[in-house]
């Protein structure tokens, strides 16, 4: 991809918000039928230098049928470390749309795959310098198990391979999410 299409891509994150939005409201038939997903939880990201301890992930699915279901994301992660006497933040953020494929729907512990494709947007600050932020084009294939604790309540576990793409450049990192999804009928 070169720098003008991911250039393209970046410059609207409210369209890209929009978009998302759009793609994970469920048509009137799909609502009628099949539930929406509300998730919540806590993510930790890991590239090969940098970790991203501390988290926050939401999403919201819509159900095409028992298996297959459109998903919007959103996650927050942050890093703080302290170097050469100065405090270092890095804050990421992204969003992204794709599909979720159920396993075994009717199972109370089922296994999950999905595809998301979106934006991440990343900012440093470094104490007495400045801040820096950078966008990316972002791909995450991933899995996870949930378990129904309650009629419509699940936990969850997931792990993503998170690849960010700018400028030519990408990066890998492992994303793992813990957390719970209620069914909304």
């Amino acid at each position: 991809m070169d720098s003008k299409v991911c250039s393209m891509l970046m410059r609207g994150h409210g369209a890209w918000l929009m978009f998302l939005l759009i793609l994970a409201t469920p048509s009137a038939a799909a609502a009628q039928s099949h539930a929406i997903t509300v998730g919540v939880g806590y993510q930790a990201l890991r590239f090969d230098e940098l970790s991203f301890p501390l988290g926050f992930h939401a999403d919201l699915g819509a159900g095409f049928d028992e298996h297959v279901s459109m998903v919007g994301e959103f996650g927050w992660a942050r890093e703080s470390v302290q170097q050469f006497g100065l405090r270092d933040i890095t804050t990421g953020l992204h969003l992204a749309g794709g599909g979720r494929w159920d396993f075994s729907p009717s199972h109370r512990l089922r296994a999950f795959g999905q595809i998301l494709v979106g934006v991440e947007r990343n900012k440093t600050d470094i104490e007495k310098f400045g801040s820096v932020s950078t966008s990316a084009f972002l791909l995450q294939p991933g899995g996870g198990i949930a378990f129904r604790i309650r009629g419509r309540q699940d936990l969850f576990g997931e792990v993503d391979l998170h690849r960010t793409t700018r400028q030519g450049e990408s990066a890998n990192a492992v994303r793992v999410v813990v957390g719970v999804r209620v069914r909304i009928p």
